[in-house]
């Protein structure tokens, strides 16, 4: 018994060691301060060895990857795009409060040359899930949101997702941009498609900021579709062809910039002409000098012709004209008018 203090010392000593350092990667960011939720701590960053711990491979720097932010039912922004893709079945709601709503699951996977160690779901203020296990995904039951049966939270949807990882291979660098023009012209109310080629084919990140800019940036608007109904965001695309609209006279230069090396760029000078106004004028008069003869009072300007329907006839009369019954004389517009 004299020494049963001893070991109960060691015992709860030895506990305390094994335990903080859990405990402090655990409430890091306070993900887990007065939350329900059950989650694995994220495995150690180091660089000592490359075994295997979880799914984190040691000797990969753990880095924020990307955050993504939802914008729309089927929109979000990146901060660092060309990292992951992300997939939802069925969202049946969006509020800027909430995030997406009500889908049946959520899913985040990394794009090649990339591997993800971590997914934070976020929504505002509630206590966020942490998801530390391929594959990253959420998902909506009933009234519950989970991402394996024993993790659930009190979230009401998702705003934003933190994506920790590390590039899993050398990333190809952008060489160049191109344009297929360097200048255009248009008139108000026309379109010129702008196609962006970026180098090597193998490019880790061939995603590109449109914008427009020069002396009249207002007289042309940047589209997604040939119909100019949806216009060019000002976050990287993987979208290289776009519609520049002439929206109203003026100069402007489109540029097309990589987003893995704003250094590398194309651009295309825009001359947006206004529209040429039609006033309407007397082009000629015809004046009926036979059957089926006219003159005009200035030529190359129009023609007539005559058709006639069954049994039709026409005749011509110095003090009436062209006249009958069933014949239609009918006036076009010569080449120019």
């Amino acid at each position: 018994m004299k020494n049963s203090w001893k070991k109960t010392a060691a015992f709860v000593l030895a506990f305390t060691l094994v335990a903080a350092p859990l405990t402090q990667t655990a409430g890091k960011g306070g993900l887990f301060g007065g939350s329900a939720i059950t989650a694995k701590a994220a495995p150690p960053n180091n660089t000592d060895s490359g075994a295997l711990i979880g799914n984190v491979t040691v000797g990969k720097t753990e880095t924020l990857l990307t955050t993504l932010t939802f914008g729309g039912s089927s929109t979000y922004s990146e901060t660092t795009s060309g990292v992951v893709s992300v997939t939802a079945t069925n969202v049946r709601d969006y509020d800027s409060k909430y995030g997406w709503l009500w889908f049946d699951e959520l899913s985040v996977t990394a794009k090649e040359g990339y591997t993800i160690t971590k997914c934070v779901f976020i929504q505002n203020s509630k206590n966020p899930i942490t998801d530390t296990e391929a594959p990253f995904e959420i998902h909506f039951d009933s009234d519950m949101w989970y991402i394996k049966e024993d993790t659930r939270g009190d979230m009401d949807g998702v705003t934003s997702i933190e994506v920790y990882g590390y590039a899993s291979s050398a990333a190809t660098a952008v060489t160049g941009v191109e344009l297929n023009k360097t200048s255009t012209e248009l008139t108000v109310g026309g379109n010129e498609t702008l196609t962006a080629t970026v180098s090597p084919d193998g490019a880790t990140d061939k995603t590109v900021k449109w914008s427009v800019g020069g002396t009249d940036a207002s007289a042309v608007k940047l589209y997604t579709d040939e119909a100019c109904t949806t216009e060019v965001g000002a976050d990287a695309t993987e979208t290289l062809t776009v519609y520049a609209k002439g929206i109203s006279a003026g100069s402007a230069t489109v540029t097309a910039t990589s987003n893995a090396d704003s250094e590398k760029k194309a651009s295309c000078d825009v001359t947006v002409n206004a529209a040429q106004t039609q006033t309407e004028e007397l082009l000629t008069t015809i004046t009926a000098t036979g059957k089926e003869q006219a003159s005009f009072s200035k030529e190359n300007v129009a023609n007539v012709s005559f058709s006639y329907s069954a049994g039709g006839s026409s005749a011509y009369l110095a003090n009436w004209g062209w006249w009958g019954y069933g014949w239609t004389a009918t006036v076009t517009p010569s080449e120019g008018y």
